[in-house]
């Protein structure tokens, strides 16, 4: 059956990631004193971090990756782990701490209820808004995502250590050294499905970020949810319906940047989160703590391979729990009074301290530097944050009515008042990332990029957990008064009803017009919208014209020949999406410490080659033969190229004609052209 670039083939990519991403996971945690709804949930952490560390060790080793060799490797693990835990297990002394350790009860229908709102509300929001399977959108950060994913295809190189995005390429490009450092664990899960379907670049990257927006997330944040209330069912079970109705994620890292790389690793940080509390329980037992602090510390390894900032994420919302814990361990331990405070103040300052160290950390300063001027007052950063306003869209009520309901009963009630903590914590870093300027701008969002959609992002892990607690107490208050009219049952299932179907018209309605008064807005039209916008042909730099032309050009000259190219004219994403075999697959990164001289001279002169013995000499070191152009006699003009587009970069390439001497015309349509170049 077809695979490559049909529907068919993404839904069967979707069924073998799932495939991928829990079953070496599930094997060794659901062989722990885990709940198996808990464990499942929780399984992405251990089954990417196996990939990772086996894709490491076959670069290091010169042995190409394959999904089988892959998956075959972390199945092995995963045995071996569960015979590991099994034993690790099996003496009397961990069984005391096997309650503690479980937490509630197994609830597969909280799990089922994250499942399906995930599934349901991504195929509504984004699959349904794609432009065909193969969509893609063309923004800056994906001519990277892209270019990576195909040199991964190319090369069978799958490891993070040594990530570059000129695949067959390398060392033969333009420029001297384009492999490094990159936490690429989304790039490897895309590599896994092409590898194992034969899926196209585009595509595989839709399903990866398919089922980590519909899966991975609603059951990572069902742990989380689990694991704070775990003796409140319907907080967990409201907590189905607002994990997806917060627009600043995980929808703005789909239709942005694109940051698909963050997008994983807050996918499945909510579940690392989740371990660390359970971690921190009374009554668990010695061994119970060390394989639970043993999954904490794989989980921080999967996070960091897709996006290292996520621990900064993590860090901001624990550390109040933990003070609040630090403190509490002291009053059971006998101290009292003034002690108590100082134990959670010291706490608190090493905290600081840890974080201060981070921040004067060497090979973090080009991000935490990162300029960043400030776009709202102060004023206006608090009123984006109280009715949730966040990312650019619109005003969600609805959610912030339920998230300040949410702080309020908590206060009231004195109960996980350590969440109100985290929840003013990351209010209070946005606030500063998109009102302010300077040391304290960069001090407390650096780790993002002093970035607001970014930090935005990380409040889901507080908003959704209050907005569950006040859904949950409202529909408490409606089932009494139901009750006077109707049995209990009948009550229950009126007062969840209503309550589930406002919140849900509030968050997810679109947005109409009243007649004589005004636009009504909606932060899901808008994303609606800028997914249709963003992931269709016909609103990109490559358009659909373009990508025939290429097409033709490639069967013309044969998949292998090099072609030079101005990479903003769109065929950066020809490069990644088509196979075009271009010389130029980056759009930055020409710097005269790590560009060739040859590509210097070819991107500059290469129009001289008729005259120019030195550009005839650079052309035959490099071996190009042909010339292509996507936006011929538009040079000059900013529209057709990529935002970062500079002309001056690509004269070489761009003043190239019909009648230059040195190139011969091949293929001509419309402001599309291929050159051979003529060297004699």
């Amino acid at each position: 059956m077809e695979m490559e670039g049909t529907w068919v083939g993404s839904f069967a990519g979707a069924v073998v990631l799932a495939v991928f991403l829990y079953l070496p996971g599930f094997l060794v945690l659901g062989a722990s004193r885990l709940s198996k709804p808990i464990a499942a949930a929780c399984s992405p952490l251990l089954s990417i971090a196996f990939y990772e560390i086996f894709a490491i060790v076959l670069a290091k080793l010169g042995i190409p990756c394959s999904w089988w060799l892959l998956f075959t490797a972390a199945l092995l693990a995963a045995v071996v782990g569960l015979l590991c835990v099994r034993a690790f297990f099996r003496e009397e002394a961990a069984r005391a701490g096997k309650a503690a350790m479980r937490g509630a009860p197994a609830d597969w229908l909280s799990l089922g209820l994250y499942l399906g709102c995930g599934i349901l509300i991504t195929g509504v929001f984004f699959i349904k808004n794609l432009d065909g399977p193969s969509s893609f959108a063309q923004l800056y950060d994906n001519v990277f995502h892209l270019a990576v994913l195909q040199s991964f295809v190319e090369t069978g190189q799958w490891s993070t250590l040594t990530v570059d995005n000129y695949g067959a390429l390398t060392g033969a490009g333009p420029l001297n050294s384009s492999s490094g450092f990159y936490p690429a664990g989304w790039h490897l899960l895309g590599a896994l499905l092409i590898d194992c379907l034969n899926l196209t670049v585009p595509q595989a990257i839709n399903v990866v970020n398919g089922v980590l927006v519909a899966i991975v997330f609603p059951a990572s944040m069902y742990a989380l949810l689990d694991t704070i209330f775990p003796k409140v069912r319907s907080v967990v079970r409201f907590g189905a319906l607002a994990v997806m109705a917060f627009a600043p994620f995980p929808w703005k890292f789909l239709i942005w940047g694109p940051l698909f790389p963050n997008l994983a690793s807050m996918a499945v940080m909510p579940s690392a989160i989740a371990v660390f509390l359970l971690l921190t329980r009374r009554g668990i037992g010695r061994r119970g703590r060390l394989a639970l602090i043993g999954i904490f510390v794989i989980g921080c390894f999967s996070a960091t391979a897709t996006q290292p900032n996520a621990i900064f994420t993590m860090g901001v919302f624990l550390a109040p729990y933990c003070v609040g814990r630090v403190c509490q361990y002291a009053q059971e331990r006998g101290v009292g009074g003034a002690k108590v405070f100082m134990a959670g103040a010291g706490f608190a300052l090493l905290v600081l301290l840890l974080w201060t160290t981070a921040f004067v950390l060497p090979p973090l300063q080009d991000v935490i530097w990162y300029p960043r001027s400030a776009a709202c007052s102060k004023i206006q950063a608090v009123a984006n944050v109280a009715f949730l306003s966040l990312s650019s869209f619109s005003t969600q009520l609805v959610f912030a009515a339920a998230v300040a309901g949410g702080v309020f009963l908590l206060l009231f009630k004195k109960q996980k008042s350590w969440m109100i903590g985290s929840y003013v914590l990351m209010a209070a870093i946005y606030c500063f990332s998109i009102s302010s300027e300077g040391f304290l701008q960069h001090f407390l969002a650096g780790f993002w990029y002093s970035d607001p959609p970014r930090v935005a992002a990380n409040m889901v892990l507080c908003v959704v957990p209050l907005a569950a607690v006040f859904l949950a107490w409202l529909a408490s208050k409606l089932q009494l008064l139901a009750e006077r009219a109707h049995s209990a049952l009948g009550a229950r299932v009126i007062a969840i009803g209503v309550v589930g179907v406002i919140f849900a018209v509030g968050a997810f309605a679109p947005g109409f017009r009243l007649i004589g008064i005004g636009d009504i807005s909606s932060a899901f039209t808008e994303i609606t919208d800028i997914t249709r916008a963003q992931y269709s042909l016909a609103n990109g730099v490559l358009d659909e014209e373009e990508c025939d032309f290429v097409e033709k050009a490639m069967n013309l000259v044969g998949k292998d020949e090099v072609i030079v190219n101005a990479p903003h004219d769109g065929s950066v994403f020809a490069a990644s999406t088509k196979g075009l075999n271009a010389f130029y697959r980056s759009i930055n990164g020409y710097r005269p410490d790590s560009e060739k001289s040859e590509s210097v001279l070819v991107r500059n002169k290469l129009n001289e080659i008729a005259t120019n013995e030195d550009v005839r000499r650079a052309v035959r070191e490099l071996g190009l033969k042909y010339v292509l152009q996507l936006d011929h006699g538009e040079a000059d003009a900013r529209s057709p190229h990529i935002f970062t587009y500079d002309a001056s970069h690509w004269r070489g390439i761009n003043a190239i004609t019909d009648n230059t001497p040195g190139f011969e015309l091949v293929l001509s349509e419309g402001d599309m052209r291929l050159y051979k170049i003529i060297d004699e």
